[in-house]
């Protein structure tokens, strides 16, 4: 590879370089090596990685009541002597109950689906049902003489769905007035949430919240499975540097996963076997991210398993346009590629229109090697109707508590009261 050619600010690859190279697997590979670089790095000793994943573990203990002891046992010991003392030293749970309440009272604001149609036909509708109901309401006592005369009801509505006053006339078009396309709409929105166990994503989400700081999730479309949303561990997170509580600014995100290694295989089908061999036995030797296995245990890196970066990149592409002049004095356009340049002639009947859109571009790098597994743009990306050039980002990140880049949250405020606490029950014991 080229390292000039793709050479950037920051470790990562130039932004200024031809749409068909950034495409290329050389372009992604110095990506992945530059959020690698940064985030797994141990030039100073710790990676970046593995002291927010152990802060964020650190957090986790203390809100199940888990936390070890050895921070206690040296306030406790006597010249470091324990022999002497026999104490309980399991940890006193008083951070476990303030998180049950707290994660409960939010999970606990539950809503409904509910859509409204704007469009200008269901606009249409809505009005002509309510003013028939206002006719049968303004012409109640004509319509009840000529029944009683006649026998033929002349009411638009029955007696039980008419309303009497104007303020029961607008809570029953806000409460029972409903159009068939938006009752359509709420049933697939509903039923989209409990394919995505919404409601088990969204007690996860608050739980983080609370406990860490940050929630993450990743949203995603494809033919087979329409839309998911898949909950994201925040341990297993990287991101670009931001101060925006939103990370609407980041221009990277990436997931680290332990994967076995027979799911390569499905992630590139192109692999060889003595490829795949190749780089289970690269990953299996590498000791540098130790940080990314769970830290209960100390087996180190499991030899069937391969950690694995899924990462994207946001960049632009240019989208470029031939618009050719009709016989009829109109135009037409048509989509072409980037190379398409037409001859600069004034009888020329076509002409190059181009603009510049926000893209991201997802790969899978496998950490501790120079092995990309894919470098692909996005399909299906998410652009916001009022500003069409931008794209979000598959990620969606919250940190509310966020200052400066540290991420604070009610767990950690909770935890020096907590150690206060443990300490004062074990000076009673003893």
């Amino acid at each position: 590879m080229n390292k000039n050619k793709y050479s950037g600010g920051g470790g990562f690859p130039n932004e200024f370089v031809p749409d068909e190279e950034k495409a290329t697997y050389e372009y992604g590979l110095r990506v992945g090596q530059a959020i690698e670089s940064e985030w797994f790095s141990r030039e100073h000793g710790n990676s970046l990685y593995g002291e927010v994943r152990s802060e964020y573990l650190s957090r986790r203990l203390y809100a199940r009541g888990k936390q070890p002891v050895e921070k206690y046992k040296n306030e406790i010991a006597i010249n470091g002597d324990l022999s002497y003392l026999n104490l309980d030293w399991t940890p006193v749970p008083i951070i476990p109950k303030f998180v049950d309440i707290v994660v409960n009272g939010i999970s606990n604001r539950l809503f409904n689906v509910s859509v409204e149609a704007v469009d200008k036909i269901s606009s249409t509708e809505r009005e002509m049902f309510r003013r028939e109901m206002e006719a049968d309401m303004m012409a109640a006592p004509v319509l009840d003489i000529i029944k009683d005369a006649t026998g033929v009801d002349a009411y638009n509505f029955s007696e039980e769905e008419r309303a009497q006053t104007p303020e029961e006339l607008n809570l029953y078009m806000q409460l029972k007035y409903k159009q068939g396309v938006e009752i359509a709409q709420e049933t697939g929105i509903t039923t989209l949430l409990e394919i995505n166990n919404y409601d088990e994503t969204k007690r996860r989400l608050d739980e983080d919240n609370v406990v860490l700081g940050i929630s993450a999730l990743k949203h995603s479309f494809n033919p087979h499975e329409g839309v998911k949303v898949d909950y994201v561990d925040p341990i297993n997170l990287v991101y670009s540097q931001t101060e925006d509580p939103n990370f609407r600014d980041c221009h990277y995100f990436g997931e680290v996963k332990s994967v076995h290694v027979g799911e390569i295989k499905k992630i590139n089908p192109g692999l060889t076997q003595e490829e795949i061999e190749e780089i289970a036995k690269l990953a299996g030797r590498h000791d540098g991210y130790k940080s990314t296995i769970n830290l209960q245990t100390n087996s180190g890196l499991d030899k069937s398993n391969v950690t694995l970066l899924y990462f994207c990149y946001k960049t632009d592409k240019e989208i470029v346009y031939k618009v050719k002049s009709t016989v009829n004095g109109g135009e037409k356009a048509l989509k072409k590629g980037s190379e398409f340049n037409p001859p600069a002639s004034e009888n020329a009947r076509f002409k190059k229109v181009a603009r510049r859109i926000d893209v991201w571009y997802e790969g899978v790098m496998v950490l501790g090697t120079n092995k990309l597994l894919k470098w692909e743009l996005m399909q299906n990306m998410v652009r916001p109707k009022s500003a069409f050039q931008s794209s979000l980002p598959p990620y969606l990140v919250s940190a509310i508590k966020m200052d400066k880049g540290h991420i604070d949250s009610l767990v950690k405020r909770m935890i020096p009261f907590a150690d206060q606490i443990q300490l004062v029950h074990l000076k009673l014991q003893q």
